[in-house]
């Protein structure tokens, strides 16, 4: 289970450019810690569908997972 995935490293969802700023988690922290964990390959196309799930077109051959989102309104 994966309460607070890191699916994809590629940073294009819309999402990605609307959380900035915030000092706890947002673009840039997401964007530092695919730095970490994919070392030299870091903004490359080879990258794993196991490191980043959200680049596998057939899902079919990954491991049985159940991703847990929540949904946090602020005003």
């Amino acid at each position: 289970m994966a309460p607070y995935p890191m699916i994809d490293d590629r940073n294009i969802s819309q999402s990605s450019y609307e959380i900035l700023d915030l000092g706890v988690w947002d673009r840039e922290a997401n964007n530092e810690s695919w730095k970490w964990y994919l070392g030299e390959k870091f903004g490359s196309e080879n990258i794993s569908s196991y490191a980043a799930p959200a680049r596998e077109k057939n899902l079919r051959d990954l491991p049985p997972h159940f991703i847990d989102v929540e949904v946090a309104i602020y005003s």
